[in-house]
């Protein structure tokens, strides 16, 4: 599937998705890194992946209501 073929709300949400994953991931690392149990560090990336994606699509949503 190439990029013309997704429709630009499927687009936001997959920007939406790469960037919480990002942020998960760093959540879990510094996590870890500080001296958390890796469950620890797994659940705090979960947490945190959710919590961005939510706010990423919220303001999606907010933006493409202007």
């Amino acid at each position: 599937m190439t990029r013309r073929n997704l429709s630009r709300e499927h687009r936001s949400v997959a920007a939406a998705v790469v960037i919480s994953g990002g942020v998960g991931v760093v959540a879990a690392v510094l996590f870890h890194h500080s001296g958390a149990d890796p469950s620890t560090a797994v659940i705090a990336g979960g947490a945190a992946f959710g919590a961005t994606m939510t706010l990423v699509l919220e303001v999606l949503k907010y933006l493409r209501g202007l």
